[in-house]
């Protein structure tokens, strides 16, 4: 009789570390997940940060600066090369990149559009001041305009879009109904730790646990990223680049936290509940 006791007790607490783990292991997914599905995976989290994080300012003072030194090597006034910075253009062609990255439209950019525009302001200042538009200076003027469409298109284009785009694809394979599966395997794990003991107490006391091992590893995920994933002492160059990636970085770290905080409060509550029942559930 004892030794059907103790070998029911064995099984007993095998099953309960199993279902803890497999508990652990199932809230872990669903949270990451959903972080990924809310974040990684959302156009509209990648354009907040775009038009949240001074990227398109500090982007225009960069073409500015450099439109002015291709205009002076040229002979053209600083005006007239500070009339082709188009922030409005800038800011539809960013939003467009997003949407092309995440299948919201098929038509890819099309930068001579912008090597037109600035093709034809210069060719009407040269005009402006009785230049006659030789072979030569048709040429050159085109070469000016195709560098200040290349410099524009180097910050319209966002190049580490093409590094997300594939990690994208792979998350958005997961869908919210696996997300709704590994929930419904936490549930039955939760269950199981009830079931398997006639004091329900026993139980709550394996759940708070499992609750705490997640509150602290949550809470820890994104201190850890930050320490071990240090954006801001990359060498990225433009400055507007490094600005926008260090921003999209901290802020996709960063929501984790109400996640964190949420299963720190359902674990408070739990122990609560757990500390008031002395003998019974």
């Amino acid at each position: 009789m004892e030794e059907r006791h103790e070998t029911f007790k064995n099984i007993n607490c095998a099953g309960n570390f199993n279902c803890r783990g497999m508990d652990f292991f199932n809230a872990g997914c669903s949270v990451n997940r959903l972080i990924l599905r809310l974040t990684l995976c959302n156009p509209n989290f990648l354009k907040k940060q775009i038009l949240d994080s001074n990227y398109i300012s500090v982007a225009e003072q960069e073409m500015e600066e450099n439109f002015k030194s291709y205009g002076a090597a040229g002979g053209f006034e600083s005006d007239v090369m500070l009339s082709l910075v188009n922030l409005d253009m800038l800011r539809n062609d960013l939003l467009s990149a997003v949407d092309l990255l995440y299948g919201q439209t098929a038509q890819e950019p099309d930068y001579t559009v912008y090597e037109e525009h600035a093709y034809q302001i210069l060719t009407q200042n040269i005009a402006e001041r009785n230049i006659t538009m030789t072979a030569e200076i048709t040429e050159g003027v085109r070469v000016l305009a195709q560098t200040c469409a290349s410099d524009y298109a180097q910050r319209a284009t966002i190049p580490f879009l093409s590094y997300l785009k594939p990690l994208i694809l792979m998350v958005q394979k997961i869908t919210f109904g696996a997300i709704l599966g590994i929930i419904a395997a936490s549930a039955v794990c939760l269950w199981l730790m009830f079931a398997l003991h006639r004091n329900k107490r026993n139980g709550l006391a394996y759940t708070c646990q499992s609750l705490i091992a997640a509150s602290v590893l949550s809470c820890a995920a994104p201190i850890a990223l930050d320490l071990f994933l240090p954006v801001e002492s990359l060498l990225l160059s433009p400055a507007s680049l490094k600005l926008l990636l260090v921003t999209y970085v901290q802020n996709l770290f960063a929501s984790i936290w109400p996640f964190s905080i949420a299963v720190v409060v359902v674990t408070a509550v739990t122990c609560t509940v757990y500390a008031m029942k002395k003998t019974h559930f």
